[in-house]
């Protein structure tokens, strides 16, 4: 299967990234960052380039809520999935980032079919 889709990927624990990575480039071209800080100016100079944002919500120096926030200014019709460790329930995340549906939330820790599942769904990708 040809790579057609390019992922944004953050998360500012190196060890969930790496694996988040690994797993999701069997399927999909992704670029890594462990700073939403940096992963949002590269964005704001490719955002054309990405058919999808997976974003932690808890990361330090600016929240995943506010990357989210600004890369929904920049690219309005980015899909977009949030991972998160937070005890918060789906109901409060949504509470917090209005724009986002339950479908786009994945709960750490996830298996590779979890994460890869909701990527395809959101993408609406039904081969593998």
């Amino acid at each position: 299967m040809e790579k057609q889709h390019k992922l944004l990927v953050v998360d500012d624990e190196p060890d969930i990234l790496y694996i988040t990575v690994r797993t999701l480039q069997k399927y999909f071209l992704v670029d890594p960052f462990t700073s939403p800080i940096k992963a949002l100016a590269h964005f704001e100079k490719h955002a054309n380039e990405y058919t999808l944002v997976l974003s932690d919500i808890r990361m330090p120096g600016m929240s995943g809520m506010e990357f989210l926030n600004v890369v929904k200014l920049i690219r309005p019709d980015i899909p977009i999935l949030v991972m998160t460790a937070y005890s918060a329930s789906d109901d409060e995340i949504v509470g917090a980032i209005p724009w986002i549906a339950k479908e786009e939330i994945v709960h750490k820790p996830f298996r590779a079919l979890e994460i890869c599942g909701a990527v395809k769904k959101i993408l609406k990708i039904t081969s593998s």
